[in-house]
Formats: structure tokens, C-alpha cells, sequence
């Protein structure tokens, strides 16, 4: 269990994925932070029963080619994830902003999800609950149900998705 707050923590991995936070149980709260990785770094990863409660936060890479994040917010197993007035951007095009699997589940509310490859990635049966969010720019959806998804909770209420591809 800890707070995080004010922080800039970055991760810079040379293309092999590496996780900048992992949270492998207990309750974590960011606050006023940036959590960044480039070239290949995760910035955070949730497992078993981990409690992530993230506000007003930057999370991914730092920008394009070279500095962008692997993925954004990874959630596996029973981890909780509360997400909101935060930024989720710059992960690369097969990488999510915020993936979801297992029986992982995510209330997201007032954040803009940018230039992800994907914005929210799920598999399973995870629960997603997202209200007042902005998604723009994804390189390949803003929504991408993965695998088997039959028992998978989507709750979608008050978002905008506009935007092209914004690499080619």
C-alpha cells in the first residue's frame, strides 16, 4: 500500500517491454503524476488483487518513433483500476492504452485516451465502466474486444471517439 504524488518516473527500455510500476497487490494511489515509458517501457502493470486508484496523471510515452510507450495501464487477474481526470497516450500501434484482461476490472471517467495504438483493450472477463472520456487518434481502434469476451461487462456512457489514423 502507498501514495505516489508529484512524481515524474520514466522508462526508457530499448524495445524489449519493461514495466516502470508493478503493483502485485494492495492498495496503490498516483496522484499529480507523469508515468512514462519509451521505446518499449510499460509504465504500469496491475496483478493479483492490486487496488489503482490514478488521478489527474499522465500515462504512457512521451511522444512519437523512439519515444513511444509499449503500453499504457496493464490490469491482469482481480486487479481494480479507478481512473479519472488523467491522460492516456503515445503507446505503440500494437500496444493499448489501458488493457484489460482476465477478471480485472477499470471505472474510467473524465480522461482523454490519444495516439494509442489501441485506446481500451479487453480479454475475458474484465469490467469496464467509462463515463465523460475523450478517445482521438487511435492507429487502430478505440475499443478492441480481444479473444473470448462473452462474459466481459462494457459500460460506455458520454464519450466522444473522433480522429484519424494519425500515423500512416
Amino acid at each position: 500500500t502507498g501514495v505516489w504524488e508529484n512524481l515524474f518516473l520514466c522508462l526508457r527500455t530499448y524495445k524489449i517491454p519493461s514495466v516502470v510500476v508493478e503493483v502485485r497487490g494492495g492498495g496503490w494511489r498516483f496522484e499529480h503524476c507523469q508515468l512514462r515509458g519509451c521505446n518499449g517501457g510499460v509504465p504500469i502493470a496491475a496483478f493479483f488483487n492490486s487496488s489503482l486508484l490514478i488521478h489527474s496523471c499522465g500515462v504512457g510515452g512521451l511522444g512519437i518513433w523512439q519515444f513511444e510507450a509499449f503500453s499504457g495501464i496493464l490490469l491482469y487477474e482481480h486487479s481494480s483500476l479507478h481512473l479519472d481526470k488523467s491522460t492516456v497516450e503515445w503507446t505503440k500501434m500494437g500496444g493499448e492504452g489501458l488493457r484489460v484482461w482476465d477478471a480485472a476490472s477499470a471505472n474510467v471517467s473524465d480522461c482523454t485516451f490519444r495516439y494509442n495504438g489501441v485506446d481500451v483493450g479487453f480479454n475475458l472477463a474484465p469490467s469496464l465502466s467509462l463515463a465523460r472520456c475523450d478517445f482521438s487518434c487511435s492507429e487502430v481502434a478505440a475499443f478492441w474486444a480481444m479473444g473470448q469476451v462473452e462474459e466481459a461487462r462494457l459500460d460506455v456512457r458520454d464519450c466522444s471517439i473522433y480522429g484519424t489514423a494519425w500515423r500512416k
